[in-house]
């Protein structure tokens, strides 16, 4: 049940952002945008392609329904689909059946970032608390370490170190300090007018 509600959840938000704003208005305005559309919604939810559009209209009804839980549009999915012609409803099961790939590769990604990012963390900070060394030195180091690790790792480690970097964290902070300096000096100016 629990990846049944995991696979809903990804259905309906590959659902939701099928169609870009601009996409949107651009099919409004011609029909070259509205085949551009319908061929992103036929990328993204590729079951939908030989689908009325009255049985599309169904679909993200059903979808798009901020009222049902997650198991009842999965309910209503399911029985959407057993209504539709038998190439829709293999490409429904299809579809599932890669969104569960997606799923449990997902996990398995995520659990391996887990396991393996303190460590990771462990060997920066130490490459980075090393006074004894040059900054070209530093760079290598960090270099080897980022080519030593599997992918994801890596990237979810330059997230972090870029999320608090000194650059980005010294403009909130100091910027926030200068708004309120100034906010305080005009509260004064206005005061001595008075």
């Amino acid at each position: 049940m629990l990846n049944q509600l995991i696979l809903c959840s990804l259905i309906v938000s590959a659902a939701a952002y099928v169609v870009p704003a601009e996409t949107a208005k651009d099919s409004a305005a011609s029909p070259k945008g509205q085949k551009r559309m319908l061929s992103e919604l036929e990328r993204r939810l590729p079951f939908l392609k030989g689908v009325d559009q009255e049985g599309r209209q169904e679909f993200f009804a059903i979808i798009h329904n901020e009222t049902l839980s997650k198991a009842e549009i999965w309910e209503a999915v399911e029985l959407w689909a057993s209504k539709q012609d038998k190439p829709t409803k293999e490409a429904v099961a299809e579809f599932h059946k890669n969104l569960e790939n997606h799923v449990k590769n997902s996990r398995l990604r995520v659990e391996k970032i887990v396991q393996n990012l303190p460590e990771a963390l462990q060997k920066l900070s130490e490459i980075i608390e090393a006074v004894d060394i040059s900054r070209t030195e530093e760079k290598s180091k960090i270099e080897s370490l980022y080519a030593s690790l599997d992918a994801d790792t890596t990237k979810t480690l330059q997230f972090l170190v870029d999320l608090v970097s000194f650059r980005k964290n010294e403009g909130r902070s100091g910027g926030a300090e200068r708004k309120a300096l100034k906010m305080e000096s005009k509260t004064e100016s206005s005061t001595k007018i008075l």
